[in-house]
């Protein structure tokens, strides 16, 4: 951001720059505790600007800085993730939405990396309340990463750390971004059920765990060296059923006839 030391000349200079750059935020973020996974009955778009996702809401997802492991970082360039989702009978798609100021290509000499943001599962939904460790899974139990890199493209992965990733041959994963104005938007889309135990399958009604990881390239953001949240739940909508239309109607007329045949049984009688 540039300076604007030598234009704040008066007091109401300051509140003019303060209201500018509160200007540049939502008002309120409103901060998710759940991810919602929408049901829908037609194909999913990969368009990432389709009117669709427009129409789900935006779970805002906060990230930290990683300061467990070398090399920490303390001052993030991505704290912020919006998140829609949607599922049919064939698949489930996730909607990533973040801010980047540069579209980073991949410059090791120039300390300049790829940008790149990842979804974090446990390969396998436990009934319990255990989960991997949150910084990609550790020695004993790996995690399942859907990861995105500029110019790469969708990855799928299992993790047991930040510095053990190893992409998972034949991937079924697709995805797709656009960048503009300084923001990022990427729909990742792959099969709701897998046979392969490496890969979890996603069941309506049912709490899963997910984390997410970014990275900023252009801010030197590479490998454990990123923006990350500990384990948030996503859920699955279930499918809404017919039986809601046809319901309402079949009771108002089953409520007519009984007042009909009241009616008449009234009438006998006088």
């Amino acid at each position: 951001m540039p300076t604007f030391l030598d234009s704040v000349e008066k007091p109401d200079d300051i509140w003019h720059l303060t209201n500018y750059i509160l200007s540049l935020g939502p008002e309120s973020p409103q901060y998710a505790t759940l991810v919602t996974v929408t049901a829908v009955s037609d194909a999913i778009p990969d368009d990432p600007n389709a009117a669709l996702w427009t129409k789900l809401v935006a779970n805002r997802i906060s990230l930290m800085g990683q300061v467990i492991v070398d090399p920490r970082n303390f001052n993030p360039a991505i704290d912020l993730v919006s998140v829609r989702a949607a599922y049919n009978d064939r698949e489930i798609a996730f909607h990533l939405t973040w801010d980047d100021p540069t579209q980073s290509v991949d410059e090791p000499a120039k300390k300049l990396y790829t940008d790149a943001i990842a979804l974090q599962f446990p390969p396998q939904i436990a009934a319990g309340t255990e989960r991997p460790y949150f910084l990609m899974g550790d020695a004993s139990d790996a995690v399942y990463l859907l990861r995105w890199e500029s110019g790469k493209g969708v990855m799928e992965a299992t993790a047991n750390g930040p510095t053990k990733i190893v992409a998972i041959a034949g991937a079924e994963a697709t995805g797709k971004a656009v960048y503009a104005n300084g923001q990022y938007r990427l729909v990742i889309k792959r099969p709701l059920v897998s046979k392969d135990p490496t890969r979890p399958t996603f069941r309506p009604a049912v709490f899963t765990p997910v984390a997410f990881q970014a990275w900023d390239g252009g801010a030197g953001e590479t490998g454990p060296r990123m923006s990350l949240t500990s384990w948030y739940y996503l859920r699955l909508e279930e499918p809404q059923s017919n039986r809601r239309f046809v319901i309402p109607p079949v009771v108002a007329i089953l409520t007519v006839a009984v007042m009909l045949l009241v009616v008449r049984a009234a009438n006998k009688r006088a």
